[in-house]
């Protein structure tokens, strides 16, 4: 996924949603 970039910088919780 693209966003496991941003799993870094934001919480797990925020990427799980797609936002």
């Amino acid at each position: 996924m693209s966003g496991q970039k941003s799993k870094s910088t934001i919480p797990k919780s925020t990427v799980s949603t797609g936002t």
